[in-house]
């Protein structure tokens, strides 16, 4: 039996990869048989946002039946996002975008509003917070099966078709919790427009701190961030669970439009 760190050296080029410095091809042509439904209604806005919600959740159940019966490696990765409907003008297209993604590498992807996930009616943005901490509740948490959740901000889109999620974790094995760094001159450490966290009671842990830790009225999500990561660095080690990768790696170096390079793998245009 090959052990697991001969396995993990095996797949090191792969893994090393998916964070990438050049432009990876894309396929020219994919079979995308649920969300591909979608494409004769680009033109109306919501009718797209009804089709690719209803495709998210057939998915679902494929993804879902396809993890409970099969046998390997593979890891169970969900993507999850946010968007009220005054901005589903433009998430109608970035979610269709995304769930052709998801779709083509075998993930979930799901999009939540504010009818069952409006967890802090002061700043929106810090219900991503509270979304993934519920996402991989034990009990009744929606990706409870899964192996990793991340949060994407509804103006983001992938890119890179090639892109796995599992092995961009693959690459940083005691992490719980992968962000991006803020830009260069940025009040914050972190940019919280994507977050890939573990299923782990420890990922809940620190979700359930971040929500906590200081008056969510008085600071954002990313200063609140800084100001658990600060407070408490040493005593719990987070630098080696908490990976913060490139302001460019799985996020976008803002502002896009100047500072957009061919080999970033998504982009993010607020």
């Amino acid at each position: 039996m090959i052990s697991p760190l001969t396995l993990f050296a095996l797949f090191l080029p792969i893994i090393l990869s998916q964070i990438t410095t050049k432009p990876r091809p894309q396929p020219e042509n994919v079979y995308l048989p649920l969300v591909g439904r979608c494409c004769n209604i680009i033109d109306d806005a919501v009718k797209l946002m009804n089709c690719v919600n209803a495709s998210t959740y057939s998915n679902m159940d494929t993804v879902m039946d396809s993890i409970m019966t099969s046998y390997g490696p593979n890891l169970g990765i969900a993507i999850v996002t946010y968007a009220t409907k005054e901005i589903w003008d433009y998430t109608a297209y970035s979610l269709a975008v995304n769930e052709a993604y998801a779709e083509m590498n075998g993930y979930i992807m799901i999009h939540l509003d504010p009818s069952d996930s409006d967890y802090d009616k002061n700043d929106a943005r810090w219900n991503k917070v509270k979304i993934l901490e519920e996402a991989i509740h034990p009990d009744r948490g929606w990706a409870r099966d899964m192996d990793y959740v991340m949060w994407i901000d509804a103006d983001l889109i992938f890119l890179d078709m090639g892109l796995r999620i599992e092995m961009v974790a693959a690459a940083h094995p005691t992490a719980h919790v992968i962000i991006s760094a803020e830009h260069a001159g940025s009040s914050t450490l972190v940019n919280s427009g994507t977050v890939l966290v573990r299923n782990s009671d420890w990922a809940r842990q620190f979700l359930s701190d971040w929500w906590t830790f200081a008056d969510r009225k008085l600071h954002s999500d990313q200063e609140q961030f800084d100001m658990l990561y600060h407070a408490q660095k040493a005593e719990r080690n987070f630098p080696k669970y908490i990976s913060i990768l490139p302001p460019d790696a799985l996020n976008t170096d803002p502002p896009a439009m100047t500072k957009q390079l061919p080999f970033n793998q998504v982009r993010q245009s607020i």
